[in-house]
């Protein structure tokens, strides 16, 4: 059996690298085993999940440090998969020092994960050394393989999804809305954390205009961060207490799908964003940021525009309310989302470097 080691630069909540991370462990071939490395001392939603599949969890602090790269050493990982974007290149210093035979960094977006100039200048010098401290460098889109690797050629590795559980479905749909108590306003749902990559202050914006318009529009935001306060206090300046509602982190992601009409991402920077293919797969209308990876878009039903005027997505919107929603999952298989399609991939690229 050979041992692969992925590590992850934070705890283990739900989002798109994490995602990923758990589609692999549950659909990989029996002869790899993984472990996780997270640069965190506090558990997250899904450490108990990675747990249950028999995972091993290393919690890397600083007060940790040695104790932990020792007790990786003597694990004798046969591969250290790095999933922290820029910070790749220090993961792969430290275990190329520690003799690890196989290195690979894995670039899930498009821009550093930092909302502070100095951090994203020390950032963008430290990743121009991942291509040579790497044996092998993947990406999820090319815009985010272009990011992190520039000419370096990198392989990209889909962020594919179980197709069957965002299969639209009109009796979950009408149960669910019936949960939400949505009557006849249109649904629009935001999926991911509430961080400032995903300028979710933005959205309130694009409701207000909805409402001056007179359109009865409810806005559902799925997922938890630290802008859920500001948020809070922007939902309350406009007024909108009543069209919003916090959904939290959620397990039932592919039902609510069903039951939205829109999914709204007017993101600062992305990679190949889960979300939007899930949201795909269940025929939602999709609405993105121009500054997500122009692949993303695998439906008719979806479109691009720029995050500088809130009036414009509110147009979209109302001009688009009496589209034909329908099953999308097989395009997305054709278009290679699938995720036992994309592991099988992965199990045979671990098995060419070994």
């Amino acid at each position: 059996m050979k041992k692969i080691l992925f590590v992850h630069g934070s705890a283990l909540n739900k989002a798109g690298t994490e995602n990923f991370m758990m589609n692999v462990i549950k659909n990989i071939d029996e002869d790899f085993k993984i472990d996780l490395l997270v640069f965190s001392k506090n558990k997250g939603a899904l450490d108990d999940a990675f747990l249950d599949l028999g995972v091993k969890i290393y919690y890397l602090s600083p007060r940790s440090f040695f104790k932990v790269l020792k007790a990786i050493k003597n694990a004798h990982y046969d591969v250290v998969h790095a999933h922290m974007n820029a910070l790749n290149g220090i993961v792969l210093l430290i275990f190329k020092i520690m003799g690890v035979k196989v290195l690979i960094s894995h670039s899930h977006g498009s821009k550093n994960f930092v909302d502070n100039r100095f951090l994203d200048l020390l950032e963008n010098i430290i990743k121009r050394a991942i291509p040579y401290l790497s044996d092998h460098l993947l990406s999820c889109s090319k815009e985010a393989g272009d990011f992190l690797y520039g000419h370096h050629p990198y392989k990209i590795i889909n962020n594919g999804i179980d197709l069957s559980r965002y299969r639209f479905n009109k009796t979950k749909r009408a149960l669910k809305r019936a949960e939400l108590k949505l009557k006849d306003e249109i649904a629009l749902g935001a999926i991911g954390r509430l961080n400032f990559q995903k300028n979710p202050l933005f959205l309130l914006e694009v409701l207000n205009s909805l409402k001056m318009e007179g359109v009865k529009a409810k806005l559902f935001f799925i997922g938890e961060g630290e802008l859920k306060e500001a948020l809070m206090d922007k939902m309350k300046e406009l007024k909108l207490e009543g069209e919003v509602a916090f959904l939290g982190s959620r397990d039932d992601v592919g039902e609510l799908l069903s039951a939205l009409d829109f999914v709204l991402m007017p993101s600062l920077f992305e990679g190949l964003p889960y979300a939007l293919v899930e949201a795909q797969a269940s025929g939602a209308y999709c609405l993105s940021s121009a500054n997500v990876d122009r692949r993303t878009k695998m439906i008719d039903h979806f479109v691009f525009l720029k995050i500088d005027d809130p009036k414009i997505w509110a147009k979209t919107i109302k001009d688009h309310v009496d589209y034909k929603r329908q099953d999308e999952t097989k395009i997305l298989k054709e278009k290679g989302y699938d995720v036992k399609d994309n592991i099988k991939a992965l199990s045979t690229y671990y098995r060419s470097l070994l």
